[in-house]
């Protein structure tokens, strides 16, 4: 490499500097006391050392790997400017996001419309059941592991942190919570409730509201406090007429999400949630229904049986990108799992699929599952990378 005059009459100046002698040797035996550590301790098999070229300026973490092995990795990684962000990702809508959640995002929009991640949804009184037999069937287990965070169904949240920190998969979210003033139940959350009510202070419906984010935050930080981020679906199928959130029209319902996102974000100061917002299949997406960009991370459809064809999908997809055009869109619910190779021709860019739990996921075949989950296209927990660290 040649250097032009103005470099060398640089380097000459600084030499020539009575301490540049000792900075150079402090530097030198710096750098060698290090790397003399790592290869002593890698030898020793204390430590594994792992690359990741996701930076611009390195740096260097201990990592607990899975707890029974009690090994710990060396994660050489980069950060981006600060944070972590790459300019060409958009960041999520809470600026004060955890690392984590920041990887999770980057990482889902660096495979939109390269890839989909494969999700499985687990049933209420299991938390790894489904993708157990997801990985007895395939020989592989989802990307995205779905859960139930209903006060009536299994706490998962142990499950999420395991998901995340030790197979590398992401946890998501939904929320069957029952009505304000009922108890946990899952007939609770189809009957009627007085949302208006329910965000006004003083009202018997707001303090039991506020009691039911309360005890959600706080199993929220739980993750929190393990550097787990989750794909956070409250509020969901809002267009569908059968939950209690939705009874009283769209204005009142985006009330309600804002009310729940001001909750987490800065009351409760949740930095580890990616702010999902998915509508039912049962009509297109109604954009009287959005509660906004600054409230939102990833748009997404349940689609069920009826409407499980690759151009209701795309029809979906398109409806998604006209309410939200800078959001990623995901299939947040199905039975059936899409064709990757549809997906691709008919440029359905989906993040992920997420099939509902026991007979839904039974709709389809052995094969077809095996198929899928094996597809180029189709990303699985073994493919997923460490999101732990940093990711550009």
């Amino acid at each position: 490499m040649k250097l032009s005059k103005n470099y060398k009459n640089i380097i000459r100046q600084f030499l020539a500097k009575k301490y540049a002698k000792p900075v150079l040797l402090i530097t030198v035996f710096a750098l060698v006391s290090t790397a003399a550590l790592l290869i002593t301790q890698a030898k020793d098999g204390d430590v594994s050392l792992e690359a990741e070229t996701t930076s611009r300026s390195g740096n260097a973490s201990f990592v607990d790997d899975d707890k029974a092995s009690g090994g710990k990795s060396l994660h050489f990684g980069v950060v981006e400017g600060s944070g972590g962000n790459n300019s060409a990702y958009k960041p999520l809508s809470n600026p004060n996001a955890s690392q984590q959640a920041k990887n999770v995002y980057n990482f889902l929009q660096s495979k939109e419309g390269s890839a989909i991640l494969a999700g499985q949804h687990e049933a209420d009184q299991c938390t790894k059941c489904e993708s157990d037999r997801m990985q007895s069937i395939t020989g592989k287990a989802p990307a995205v592991h779905g859960h139930d965070v209903a006060g009536y169904a299994i706490d998962p949240i142990n499950e999420a942190i395991n998901d995340f920190n030790v197979r590398h998969q992401i946890p998501e979210f939904s929320w069957h919570v029952s009505a304000p003033g009922t108890s946990e139940d899952w007939t609770n959350v189809q009957i009627d409730a007085n949302v208006a009510r329910a965000l006004q202070s003083g009202t018997s419906e707001n303090t039991s509201l506020v009691a039911k984010l309360n005890t959600m935050a706080s199993r929220l930080q739980t993750l929190e406090d393990a550097n787990v981020p989750v794909l956070w679906r409250p509020w969901h199928e809002m267009n569908g007429g059968w939950f209690w959130w939705s009874k009283s029209g769209p204005d009142t319902y985006k009330q309600l999400w804002i009310y729940t996102y001001n909750y987490f974000t800065t009351t409760k100061g949740l930095n580890n949630l990616i702010w999902v917002w998915s509508a039912a299949e049962n009509e297109l997406p109604n954009a009287a229904w959005y509660p906004g960009d600054q409230y939102v991370d990833i748009t997404g459809t349940d689609t069920y049986t009826s409407n499980s064809n690759i151009s209701n999908w795309l029809n979906n997809y398109n409806r998604h990108k006209s309410i939200a055009p800078t959001k990623p869109v995901a299939l947040t619910e199905t039975d059936y799992v899409p064709d990757p190779a549809q997906l691709q021709s008919s440029g359905n860019k989906m993040l992920w699929f997420l099939p509902w739990h026991s007979i839904y996921v039974d709709r389809n075949s052995q094969s077809t599952l095996t198929q899928v989950y094996n597809s180029p296209y189709v990303i699985t927990a073994d493919e997923m990378p460490d999101l732990r660290g940093t990711f550009q």
